[in-house]
């Protein structure tokens, strides 16, 4: 995420507002999409006598989300040929995305490798896995293929924090991460006179995965797989 923000201002510092064409794009944007997220945890036992994984979305599980964010583009008019269609944007999502909650009910053995064994008591726990996603920022370049058709391509960063919540213990909490990935699109958009603007795309976004280990058991962990979708998006802008 710190990444994609300092390129940012390195690329943007070098320009004034001072010009009166200084080919600046400033607006926000709402999405809204469906995404699809495949994964698993890794839980050994108190004994360290088990281990089982699960596939908490193992034919992926559907995640309806909505976005807001800002955004700012440069366009690069002053390059030659069809490089003059090209612009830089960076996109920033104002907040947080919760995501949906996962249940898995096991049985814990205490002190015995299985239930029925002498002196060991089982008990049913429930356990609950949800996650929250913050700075999403998007790096991406347009290209115009005429006046009013567009396409995009561009790298996202976000961190994820995942928590997990049991009848036992109440919560315990796997670490944080920070994943990034691909971002491309087509749209269309139009501009007036006197620079105010729309667009209307369509996104595809491919995130890669990472693992959260558990902050006090390092023998847990959660994996995600991978993190897919597509979202619909439309965006009001000035341009100076």
């Amino acid at each position: 995420m710190k990444k994609i923000t300092i390129l940012v201002i390195m690329l943007l510092g070098s320009y004034t507002f001072a010009s009166a064409d200084v080919g600046l794009r400033l607006g926000v944007a709402g999405a809204v999409g469906v995404f699809e997220a495949a994964g698993s945890e890794k839980d050994v036992g108190v004994n360290a006598t088990e281990t089982t994984k699960s596939s908490a979305a193992k034919d992926g599980d559907e995640i309806l989300v909505g976005l807001g964010s800002i955004f700012v583009e440069k366009t690069l008019g002053f390059l030659p040929g069809p490089l003059s269609r090209l612009s830089v944007g960076y996109d920033w999502v104002v907040h947080d995305v919760k995501t949906g909650s996962q249940n898995r009910t096991d049985t814990d053995l205490d002190g015995a490798a299985n239930a029925g064994d002498a002196g060991g008591n089982s008990q049913i726990v429930t356990r609950k896995a949800s996650a929250t996603i913050s700075g999403i920022n998007t790096l991406y370049v347009t290209a115009n293929i005429t006046d009013w058709l567009f396409v995009k391509a561009g790298r996202v960063e976000m961190d994820v924090k995942s928590t997990d919540s049991n009848s036992l213990d109440g919560t315990s909490t796997y670490g944080s991460a920070s994943i990034d990935g691909t971002v491309y699109g087509i749209g269309i958009m139009n501009e007036t006179e006197n620079g105010f603007g729309f667009k209307l795309s369509w996104e595809q976004t491919d995130l890669d995965g990472a693992t959260l280990n558990h902050k006090t058991n390092a023998n847990n962990s959660i994996t995600i797989e991978s993190v897919e979708g597509a979202t619909a998006k439309a965006a009001v802008y000035k341009a100076f």
